[in-house]
């Protein structure tokens, strides 16, 4: 059934405009020093894959920016910033290869791709797991999480699985929507 779901979400997003994609950067870009408001720690974001969000510009907001590396032992996040060299990982993903991980104490907020999102916040990722992994730590699921996705791609329900995590909410081109989970 997810299988299904994430190939009809894929084709979906691969007729949104590029336009779509735009504002939804645009409005995290304009939200994300909002959110953190002087709250010490970076910003988790990700390396932007074809029918992904890219926030690769909020580096232009002075704000502190962490990006992911998956290695077998789960995935971590280390400090970046535009200009950084960047190695692939074990998924084939640019990632910063620094020694120094992260801690979920030194992230301000964490900012995940998605397929799909739900009413509940349950997320559809790609089916690799990371994200879920990452936040099963109870020290993860402290970091707030938001997931950014086109608004086309929210649906009433989707299928959860007992290792999923909800998310807090998520930003498209429509804004911030907060869910009270």
């Amino acid at each position: 059934m997810k299988s299904n779901l994430r190939h009809e979400l894929r084709l979906l997003r691969s007729q949104l405009s590029a336009k779509t994609f735009a504002d939804v950067a645009q409005q995290t870009k304009l939200i994300v020093p909002k959110l953190i408001n002087n709250r010490p720690g970076a910003v988790a974001i990700y390396w932007p894959l074809a029918g992904e969000v890219n926030l690769l510009a909020l580096a232009e907001n002075n704000i502190e920016l962490a990006l992911p590396r998956a290695e077998v032992g789960g995935l971590q996040f280390f400090s970046w910033s535009s200009g950084t060299p960047l190695t692939k990982d074990s998924c084939g993903i640019s990632a910063p290869t620094e020694e120094n991980p992260l801690s979920a104490k030194q992230v301000a907020l964490l900012l995940v791709p998605a397929l799909g999102i739900d009413q509940q916040g349950i997320r559809l990722g790609s089916g690799g797991g990371w994200y879920d992994r990452l936040r099963a730590a109870a020290c993860w699921r402290e970091v707030p999480a938001l997931v950014v996705l086109p608004h086309a791609c929210i649906k009433a329900e989707l299928p959860s699985d007992p290792w999923d995590i909800p998310f807090a909410g998520w930003i498209s081109e429509l804004g911030l929507h907060w869910l009270q989970i």
